[in-house]
């Protein structure tokens, strides 16, 4: 259930709101508010000053119930030697749900937007906080995995772009949007016991981290946020927008994650270590061509991903470096009604 009031004065304007759910797995009602204020900074309405707060509980929790019925349905068998007969295990490692509480989002922003340079402009800093996530606790002597609410996150994110109006040039309408994003990412999170809130992986086992003997319990979050992206779209229309074709340029730079390298020679523990990774370019390439003037159409649609087929590095498994796909096609044969 959604509710909301809004209003637009010629100096100030703002919108309140309230989206009431009812998660009916953990038997929690949850309200969302969503706040936003602005203030025009001119006569002419275009530069706008943006402050919002807003809760969201995005968390889905179909995978704890399916994680539970999955171990109901597992039977072990084990034998000592080749030649005995397989006996079942009692499995005794169990998944203990408690009184949780929905894990929500609670984002705080504030954005200046408005015209320039015959285009649309807007810079905004958004504050993330995460509140009530979702943490695992393996207690080795019950043998259970137990569920709190005790982890907390914080994003600070940056965002700024400009799209431009429509202009014409050598007998085409053009438009160029540009994008640039910054994100830094703070998480209690450790190693297997990130936002899935499960784990498959004993906590309580000694590892090398860095040089150090810890438990794997202490290791970091698998990967960290990508700190700078940035995007250029070149859109262009012709014959009447018959014909249309978007060059995509995207750039994402290097980010952190945790490597596992393997056993440790001096003491046969796991290893792991913090491992960056290598910056990434890629240009995509969009047409579509309908065959008949008019809305209504046949057309062909055709998409070239990763045009110059770069080899743009993923991440590190095991000392082996993985890379995204490279050039890819995609035909599209349709009709417009």
């Amino acid at each position: 259930m959604f509710g909301e009031l809004a209003a637009d004065g010629s100096r100030f304007f703002g919108r309140a709101g309230l989206r009431v759910e009812r998660d009916g797995l953990l038997e929690n009602t949850n309200a969302a508010p969503r706040l936003k204020a602005g203030v025009y900074l001119d006569n002419s309405q275009n530069m706008r000053l943006i402050a919002g707060a807003n809760r969201y509980y995005g968390k889905s929790f179909l995978s704890y119930k399916l994680r539970a019925e999955e171990r109901r349905l597992v039977e072990v068998r084990e034998r000592d030697n080749p030649n005995d007969p397989f006996t079942a295990v009692a499995d005794r490692s169990d998944y203990d749900y408690r009184d949780l509480d929905t894990p929500y989002d609670d984002e705080y922003s504030l954005g200046i937007a408005g015209t320039l340079w015959h285009g649309d402009i807007g810079l905004t800093y958004v504050r993330r906080q995460g509140q009530d996530q979702i943490r695992t606790n393996y207690d080795g002597g019950s043998e259970l995995y137990n569920y709190d609410n005790s982890g907390r996150s914080t994003t600070d994110q940056v965002d700024l772009y400009w799209r431009s109006q429509p202009f014409a040039m050598v007998g085409a309408n053009w438009g160029v949007n540009l994008g640039v994003s910054w994100m830094d990412r703070e998480t209690d999170a450790s190693y297997g016991n990130d936002d899935k809130g499960y784990n498959d992986i004993p906590n309580d086992e000694d590892v090398v981290f860095q040089g150090r003997r810890v438990r794997r319990s202490e290791l970091p979050a698998r990967d960290f946020a990508t700190p700078v992206s940035a995007q250029v779209d070149v859109i262009t229309s012709a014959f009447n927008d018959r014909l249309w074709v978007r060059n995509a340029l995207s750039y994402t730079d290097g980010y952190r994650y945790l490597l596992r390298e393997g056993s440790d020679p001096a003491t046969g523990l796991q290893r792991y270590d913090i491992e960056k990774q290598d910056n990434t370019l890629r240009w995509d390439l969009s047409t579509r061509l309908a065959l008949l003037p008019g809305d209504h159409s046949p057309y062909i649609g055709v998409d070239v991903l990763n045009v110059t087929d770069s080899r743009n590095i993923v991440r590190s498994e095991s000392g082996v470096q993985l890379f995204g796909v490279g050039r890819q096609y995609w035909l599209e044969v349709g009709y417009d009604f």
